[in-house]
């Protein structure tokens, strides 16, 4: 088991084609052998099975479920339920991605995939209604990295997506209406490394995070009264993107992949003194950026990752 006292103290900080392209995703019978790679805090990680490409992302579909998106062996998205207990299989969504997905929940039947694409790198739209994928719809832009997207608690539909810019920096679109019309790129500056994450805890306030250019990781919020804060280092050591949840407001937990490739935890707690923890491992031997979700209606995080054979994993915390 992890030595949860053993806390690591980092170092301080300084656009898809519309072509559906189904094809199997091939089940991975090499699981056994590395679940008792991960332990944590709540047991054995659960596997998923799936041959990944790419890292995972997910949305909280209403408790207990959450929809969780991969790039496959075809180059198009799956999407897998994890139920809290287990995996119900996989669905293919066509198209061709050139990134990790993201994806963001507005309702159940409702989830947001966004992907880059083969068409000079833009972004692209799906919708998973519970059911089946939508047609992909494109956003435009040219991103450097995969996207991240998160729905305004509260907002009535509002959602923001986020993606590396051609200059490295953080760029920001954004609809007030679920996602059927969208205001013009927002240049939000930075020198990103990785790809953004996002989350909102309420209809005014949203933290993205990202690596910057000394692999710790940073973060800038907006606010509704005072608009886009200044960058703040969290620190670390990044060896991928960060992911960020968020289960009641003023609550945040980040995770990210350490030099151990392990996965480790930051919580923040806006109401505590010393609101940001320390740093704490959780588990090892993922080999992508994690992808982090709030269960809906619950205190618990899903962390989905990618595992050495690069099949799905999941693993769950309690949230900070």
């Amino acid at each position: 088991m992890v030595n949860r006292s053993a806390i690591r103290k980092f170092l301080p900080a300084g656009v898809v084609t519309a072509v559906v392209a189904l094809s199997a995703l091939i089940a991975s019978v090499q699981v056994g052998a590395i679940i008792s790679a991960y332990p944590y805090a709540y047991g054995s990680a659960v596997p998923g099975g799936g041959l990944l490409t790419s890292g995972p992302d997910a949305g909280s579909a209403g408790a207990p479920n959450d929809d969780v998106f991969v790039r496959g062996t075809d180059n198009g998205v799956w999407r897998d339920n994890w139920n809290g207990v287990g995996f119900t299989g996989w669905t293919p969504g066509g198209g061709i991605l050139t990134s990790d997905p993201g994806a963001a929940s507005i309702a159940a039947g409702n989830t947001k995939v966004f992907v880059r694409g083969t068409n000079n790198n833009g972004l692209w739209m799906s919708t998973w209604n519970g059911t089946s994928f939508s047609s992909w719809t494109s956003l435009g832009g040219i991103g450097t990295s995969a996207p991240d997207a998160d729905v305004r608690a509260g907002g009535a539909g509002h959602v923001d997506v986020f993606v590396r810019g051609t200059d490295n920096g953080l760029w920001h679109r954004w609809s007030d209406d679920g996602g059927v019309t969208w205001g013009n790129w927002e240049p939000l500056g930075g020198i990103l490394t990785s790809a953004p994450a996002a989350v909102s805890w309420s209809s005014g306030r949203v933290d993205v995070v990202a690596r910057g250019t000394d692999n710790g990781i940073w973060i800038r919020s907006w606010d509704s009264t005072t608009g886009w804060n200044n960058w703040a280092p969290l620190g670390g050591i990044g060896t991928s993107g960060p992911d960020i949840a968020s289960c009641a407001a003023g609550h945040l937990d980040v995770f990210v992949r350490g030099t151990d490739n392990g996965y480790w935890q930051l919580g923040y707690n806006a109401f505590n003194s010393t609101p940001w923890t320390g740093w704490q491992q959780e588990g090892n031997g993922w080999t992508s950026d994690p992808g982090v979700v709030c269960r809906a209606g619950t205190g618990i995080v899903d962390v989905f990752g990618r595992g050495t054979d690069n099949a799905l994993y999941t693993v769950w915390e309690p949230a900070s």
